[in-house]
């Protein structure tokens, strides 16, 4: 199941995949943990488990901290486009596309009369 985005938190994460795609590792370095927590739309998308942080190119100074903190995309960041544009497709085919053929299906016997009289005009 996909999580509810809203357009700015996809816009944010298709950003992030395109920084981290230039990085040699894959990350996006940041200079400390705060400026993740600092940022809504990266927390969001860390809680909703599309990107995920931790020490940049596994880097660590003598006490076990890092040197810099890196962003990266989870594999379920990779595909959540792919799902999210089969999950559009599938909702308007449901609720567009269906309702559309029934109400025309429905209502030709209405138009017979009409057609049959342009035909007669036309011929």
């Amino acid at each position: 199941m996909l999580p509810e985005t809203t357009r700015s938190e996809r816009k944010e994460l298709r950003s992030l995949m395109h920084l981290c795609q230039h990085d040699p590792n894959n990350q996006l370095k940041i200079k400390n943990s705060s400026d993740m927590e600092n940022n809504y739309y990266w927390k969001k998308l860390y809680s909703d488990g599309l990107i995920t942080a931790y020490a940049y190119a596994n880097e660590y100074d003598g006490m076990g901290e890092p040197v810099a903190y890196g962003i990266a995309i989870t594999d379920e960041g990779h595909h959540f486009f792919e799902e999210y544009h089969e999950q559009q497709i599938h909702w308007l085919f449901k609720s567009a596309l269906i309702p559309l053929i029934v109400s025309i299906l429905a209502n030709t016997p209405n138009w017979w009369p009409m057609i049959l009289r342009l035909l007669r005009i036309l011929k």
